[in-house]
């Protein structure tokens, strides 16, 4: 098991870092085609017929206009405690003129929502369930899911954007305290839908307030 974990979680690390670095493409075609290609393919690759399609398995036994909410009320809450945070060193939060046309806003709210499902298909779905199975604790669990969240935005960090060493720390940071929080979403609920929809209305908000 964690060989095949292992297997998966690098070939979608040097996969993904590598596309980051050597290709420079609309954000778009980032987060709807090559990070499905990317980071489902491996996965399913590996784990072929054995993997449940059940990321959202049992739908019909499922209250998800409940996981949805609580997943979009998680999102939200995390990411108005972090403005307001942010508040007291960096000033006040403003709207992002880049995406406040009618469209940009349709397409950072898709973005948001595919990047979630897919993010956490990968790590909350597949790796978080499998780290559990081996230590049998959840808080530990979720704290390796999490540092394995962490590290594959690095080489798009040191090698994309090029941050300084006190952002890279700051943008670090902010990526655990994410992590982490899906994770308990994830474990809270057992659903990847709550879990998606945190993740995606932290990034969307981020897209959109500045």
């Amino acid at each position: 098991m964690i060989r095949e974990m292992a297997l998966v979680y690098f070939l979608i690390f040097f996969l993904w870092a590598g596309y980051r670095i050597f290709f420079r493409l609309p954000e778009w075609f980032d987060e709807f085609v090559a990070k499905p290609i990317l980071w489902l393919g491996p996965l399913l690759y590996i784990r072929k017929n054995s993997l449940h399609v059940g990321t959202f398995e049992r739908l019909n036994e499922m209250n998800v206009s409940r996981n949805i909410l609580f997943g979009l009320f998680v999102g939200i809450l995390y990411f108005f405690t972090y403005t307001l945070f942010s508040y007291f060193k960096f000033g006040p939060p403003a709207l992002n003129p880049d995406h406040l046309s009618f469209g940009g806003i349709i397409l950072q709210g898709a973005i948001a929502l595919c990047t979630g499902c897919i993010e956490e298909i990968v790590f909350r779905k597949y790796l978080l369930e499998k780290i559990i199975l081996i230590c049998d604790d959840r808080y530990i669990a979720n704290s390796i899911s999490t540092i394995l969240f962490v590290l594959i935005h690095l080489p798009l960090i040191l090698f994309v954007y090029m941050y300084s060493l006190p952002m890279t720390v700051s943008y670090l940071a902010v990526l655990a305290i994410s992590g982490f929080i899906y994770g308990a979403v994830y474990l809270r609920k057992r659903s990847a839908i709550s879990s998606t929809f945190t993740h995606a209305a932290w990034n969307f908000l981020g897209a959109v307030i500045r």
